[in-house]
C-alpha cells in the first residue's frame, strides 16, 4: 500500500495565496491511479477553505498519522507559505503567528526518520524550500536522513517558488512529469525523473529545484503506461526492423535464453525505440506565433510545401489541433518532438503570455541541453534585441529589417533562405536499419 497526504493552504490572514489548493487537488489526481485505472496512492487530501482550516494541531496529526503507517512509501505534498530563519524552516500554518509560525520542517523529517516505512518522500512547493532539511544548528548545508528518506524541494535556499496562470510552475512540471512526459519505456517515474525533468524546463525561469535523498534503490511513484507497445513500434519502423523485432521476440520466448541475454535484449529493443523516435524527431519542425501574425504562417507553409511534399520535413504549429482535442497536450507533445523551432517575432508575439510561458522555456531548455535549433524570423518591429535569451540566437532575417518592412520580392527571399536552411540541416545521412 502507497499513502499520501496532500497539503495546500492558500487563505491566510496575511498574504493570501492563489494556486496552493489547486496544486494539491492536480497532485491528488495524478497520484491516485496508474494510467490503467489501478489505485496507486491512498491520497489523503488537505486543503483549505472558508469552513476548514489548517491549524499547527490538524498539520501535526495529519503528519503523524502519515508517517506512524507502516506501508510502501508514503509521500507528503505541501504546497503554501514556507519559511526560513535563524530559528529553523516552518511550514507556515493558517494559526501561525510572529515567533509561532507553524510546523518546524526538523519535528517532520523527525517523525520520517523515525517511520516504519521504507520509503518516504517529501515533496515541498513553498518559497526558500531548498533550506528545508538542512540543520542550522549543525551547517546549513548538512542533512540528516535516514536510508529510504527523500526530500524534492521547488527552488534554492535564497529563491521564490513562482507560478502562472495553470499554478506553481515546480508542480505544474511535476504534474506533467507523473502524467507520462518523464516516464521510462516503461511507462515507470521516479523521483530521479521527476527531479530531471523539472530541472531542465525550469532552467529559463532561474529557478532550481533540489533533491536530497539517501536511497538504495529507486522506486516508481506511477505508471504512466508503455510509451510504445511492440505493435504500435512494429507498425512504425517499417518492415527490415520489424522483422529484427520478431527475431527478438522469438529469443526472448525460448526457454533457453538466460536472465543475462533477456537483459541484453531488452537493451536492444530500447535502442531500436530510440533510434526510430529519435529519426521522427529530426523531421519534425515547430512554429511558434501570434495568431495576430498568421499571414506570415501561410508563407512560411507555402515555401516548406515542396520539402513537406518530399517527406524531409514534417512542420507543427496550432493549426494541425483539431476540433474536441486537448490543444495544450498536443502542444506539449508537438514541443517534445520537434528539433527545429521557427519563431515569428513580432511586438505580438513578445507581449503573449501563453508564448512567453508556455512555449519559449521549453524550446530554450531544449536548445540549451538537447541542441533545438532555434530560428526566429524578425517579422515587426519589436524588443527582439533587448531580449537577452532570444537575441542569444541568430535572427535568418536583419532584426533592424523586419518582414513587414520589407518589399515583397525581398520577403519572399528570406521565407525561401528559411526553407533552404531547414533543408540543409535535415538531410543528413542515416544508417539503414
Amino acid at each position: 500500500m502507497k499513502k499520501g497526504l496532500l497539503i495546500g493552504i492558500n487563505d491566510y490572514k496575511f498574504a493570501p495565496l492563489r494556486y496552493c489548493v489547486k496544486d494539491a487537488i492536480k497532485m491528488k489526481e495524478v497520484l491516485s491511479y496508474n494510467f490503467d485505472k489501478s489505485k496507486n496512492f491512498d491520497c489523503r487530501l488537505m486543503v483549505s477553505s472558508d469552513t476548514n482550516q489548517i491549524t499547527r494541531k490538524s498539520f501535526r496529526k495529519a503528519v503523524r498519522d502519515l508517517f506512524t503507517t507502516k506501508c510502501e512509501i508514503a509521500l507528503l505534498y505541501y504546497s503554501g507559505h514556507g519559511l526560513s530563519n535563524e530559528f529553523g524552516n516552518f511550514f507556515v500554518t493558517q494559526d501561525g503567528s510572529n515567533f509561532d509560525y507553524g510546523i518546524s520542517f526538523e519535528e517532520v523529517i523527525t517523525l520520517a526518520n523515525k517511520s516504519k516505512t521504507n520509503n518516504i518522500v517529501i515533496i515541498l512547493d513553498c518559497c526558500y524550500s531548498g533550506t528545508f532539511g538542512n540543520f542550522h544548528s549543525v551547517n546549513d548545508n548538512h542533512i540528516f536522513l535516514r536510508q529510504g528518506v527523500s526530500i524534492l524541494s521547488a527552488t534554492l535556499p535564497d529563491q521564490y517558488a513562482k507560478e502562472n496562470h495553470d499554478g506553481g510552475l515546480f508542480t505544474t512540471l511535476m504534474y506533467d512529469a507523473l502524467s507520462g512526459n518523464a516516464a521510462d519505456l516503461n511507462g515507470n517515474i521516479t523521483l530521479l525523473d521527476i527531479f530531471s525533468y523539472a530541472s531542465e524546463l525550469l532552467t529559463p525561469w532561474k529557478q532550481k529545484p533540489v533533491l536530497k535523498s539517501h536511497l538504495s534503490n529507486l522506486f516508481s511513484l506511477r505508471n504512466s503506461g508503455p510509451k510504445l507497445t511492440l505493435k504500435k513500434f512494429k507498425s512504425t519502423s517499417g518492415s527490415n526492423v520489424s522483422k529484427e523485432i520478431d527475431s527478438l521476440v522469438d529469443s526472448i520466448n525460448d526457454l533457453k535464453v538466460s536472465k543475462m541475454s533477456i537483459s541484453k535484449l531488452k537493451i536492444e529493443m530500447e535502442e531500436f525505440v530510440n533510434k526510430i523516435i529519435g529519426e521522427k524527431k529530426e523531421k519534425k519542425v515547430f512554429i511558434s506565433y501570434s495568431h495576430k501574425d498568421q499571414k506570415w504562417l501561410e508563407r512560411i507553409q507555402i515555401h516548406l510545401k515542396p520539402a513537406i511534399r518530399e517527406g524531409i520535413v514534417e512542420i507543427w504549429d496550432d493549426t494541425k489541433i483539431e476540433s474536441g482535442q486537448n490543444w495544450k497536450s498536443k502542444i506539449d507533445d508537438a514541443l517534445k518532438t520537434s528539433n527545429i523551432a521557427i519563431l515569428l517575432i513580432s511586438a505580438d508575439f513578445l507581449a503573449s503570455d501563453f508564448i512567453v510561458e508556455n512555449e519559449l522555456p521549453p524550446l530554450l531548455s531544449s536548445a540549451q541541453n538537447k541542441g533545438t535549433v532555434i530560428l526566429p524570423i524578425i517579422v515587426g518591429h519589436c524588443r527582439f534585441k533587448e531580449d537577452i535569451n532570444l537575441s542569444s540566437f541568430q535572427a535568418v532575417n536583419n532584426p533592424d529589417k523586419p518582414i513587414e518592412a520589407l518589399s515583397k520580392s525581398e520577403q519572399e527571399a528570406i521565407f525561401y533562405k528559411l526553407s533552404i536552411e531547414i533543408e540543409k540541416k535535415l538531410i543528413t545521412p542515416h544508417n539503414n536499419l
